[in-house]
């Protein structure tokens, strides 16, 4: 009689204490769920009496107070609150807070977000090239044989009317004495009471004056011949350019043919730069625009021109615009074939927010910036940017103000830490899309119980015993029986088959542990899933 009375009472005090354990488990989740619905978006009261604990590398681990990981045995870390900040006018959605000292220790820095002029600088490689409008070509239009040359040089320098050679030519001794006779026969026939015959040799000899001009005999040689009478076969040709000789092809005793080129003479004081730009850049470059140049070999020294001209075309292969730069060249320092470094600016925006570049953290989707309001408190705020400009800065069109201060660097620990912010609100804060199964408090273990198979998602016709929700992707997210976490099946999860129904786990480590007492983990199971649907 009193070993029945003491094992009666022995076993109704481990179910007194297993329905406690689940009773107190329940309500612990729903005040912890409570708890995270009244922090979501709000700052968790510092004298809270129980504190939130997540693992860094595992953030799908949470729980109340301090204590280890159960997947990388790693000491947990308080869930700092975050909160909305005043005065933020929607461009900060929360603030993140740090120590302090953790601040200084990580090296952030910060910047002001400025209003000012975006300067654009397109910088180039140009090569030096000549004008192609002060380039000229000296040629002959009679044959003729080379009997001197002046200017036997490339290179060279000479100046319009410079002799450049001498050529023996009978066709324009020829043609002197026919302008000879010509000039003879209008003075005759000039006063002759036959109007017509003197108008006949004043054409004559106009004719025979043309053919002079025609081939390029010099006025001043024709009043000699007039002045003289003596007929030369030997004529000096004259530079009509000013310039240096860029090339040279012709020798004494050369016989030269109409149309052949003899000399080529550009005029080197004003040059053109030869530079490509990128389509991107297309926008701020225009003709008129100001641009500088400098040389390797002469440090300090800069030369200004303009932008002369830019292609009709990109170039299909490089998929850039060549551009043409127009540069004063008295002295003589640019020399055709050279390579220089160009610059071309322009002043995009007279009045931009301008921030540093640094510091816009740029995912793909969005760009953020992180606001620093004082004593370790950050906020990310998303940003619309404009385009780039000198000295490393980026224009901003919206989420700054000027006078903002901006985090320069070690932003990528703080969007970790927002990143990480966002998540653990997202488990805190209650779920859409729960089963109805999951709508009962105190669901039974056995599935007949208190829902009806249907009512559960199925992997290759199973259900799935602990499913907490479906996205709208089809995903399913299941509640560890375990560790009481959320996770999101992948192909590969582990999991058990019990009673007909899988269950999957947050790591393998917990299917070993479910596999050795499966009832008292689903009781805990249907008491959290209780406790979430109420």
């Amino acid at each position: 009689m009193n070993a029945n009375f003491t094992s009666s009472r022995t076993i109704g005090i481990a179910a007194a204490g297993i329905l406690l354990f689940v009773v107190g488990f329940g309500a612990g989740h729903f005040l912890s769920r409570g708890a995270a619905e009244e922090t979501h978006g709000r700052p968790i009261a510092e004298d809270a009496k129980k504190e939130l604990y997540t693992c860094g590398m595992h953030p799908n681990v949470i729980q109340e107070g301090p204590g280890i990981c159960p997947i990388c045995n790693m000491a947990l870390v308080p869930v700092r609150g975050t909160a909305p900040e005043d005065g933020a006018q929607g461009r900060a959605a929360e603030t993140i807070a740090i120590d302090p000292a953790v601040v200084r220790n990580i090296g952030v820095r910060t910047g002001e977000a400025e209003r000012g002029p975006l300067r654009k600088t397109i910088r180039a490689t140009g090569l030096v090239v000549e004008d192609e409008t002060r380039v000229g070509i000296v040629n002959l239009k009679v044959e003729g044989w080379i009997e001197r040359v002046h200017v036997d040089e490339t290179g060279r320098t000479v100046r319009k009317g410079d002799p450049l050679l001498e050529i023996d030519s009978p066709q324009l001794a020829t043609a002197q004495e026919e302008y000879l006779i010509a000039l003879d026969n209008l003075r005759r026939l000039e006063g002759s009471a036959a109007p017509e015959i003197a108008q006949g040799a004043r054409e004559t000899f106009e004719s025979a004056r043309r053919r002079l001009l025609y081939w390029n005999v010099p006025e001043e040689e024709v009043a000699r011949l007039e002045r003289t009478r003596e007929v030369r076969r030997a004529m000096t040709l004259r530079s009509p350019f000013t310039g240096v000789v860029a090339s040279r092809d012709v020798f004494p005793g050369m016989r030269v043919m109409p149309g052949m080129d003899l000399y080529r003479i550009a005029d080197l004081d004003v040059v053109w730069v030869q530079a490509s730009v990128f389509d991107a850049d297309l926008p701020f470059v225009s003709i008129g625009q100001k641009a500088t140049l400098t040389l390797s070999f002469l440090p300090g020294r800069v030369f200004e021109g303009k932008v002369a001209f830019l292609a009709p075309v990109l170039d299909p292969m490089t998929r850039d615009l060549k551009v043409r730069l127009e540069f004063p060249n008295a002295s003589g320092d640019l020399k055709p074939g050279m390579y220089a470094d160009v610059s071309i600016e322009s002043v995009l925006d007279e009045d931009a927010v301008l921030v540093p570049a640094e510091a816009v953290v740029r995912s793909g989707a969005r760009d953020v910036v992180f606001l620093a309001r004082g004593e370790g408190r950050f906020a990310p705020a998303e940003v619309l940017l404009g385009a780039s400009g000198s000295g490393g800065v980026v224009q901003v069109l919206d989420g700054v103000l000027p006078g903002d201060r901006v985090v320069t660097s070690a932003q990528f620990l703080l969007d970790s830490e927002s990143s990480f912010r966002e998540a653990v609100k997202k488990m805190m804060e209650g779920k859409s899309g729960v089963f109805p199964a999951h709508g009962h408090a105190g669901r039974a273990t056995s599935p007949a119980g208190a829902a009806s198979l249907g009512d559960l998602p199925r992997i290759e016709g199973e259900p799935v015993r602990n499913a907490l929700f479906v996205a709208p992707d089809g995903s399913i997210t299941i509640l560890c029986p375990v560790m009481k976490n959320e996770k999101t099946i992948a192909p590969g999860d582990v999991y058990s088959t019990y009673q007909g129904m899988r269950v999957y786990y947050c790591c393998p480590g917990c299917q070993a542990d479910f596999d050795a007492d499966p009832e008292r983990y689903l009781a805990e199971l249907d008491a959290a899933l209780g406790a979430r649907a109420q």
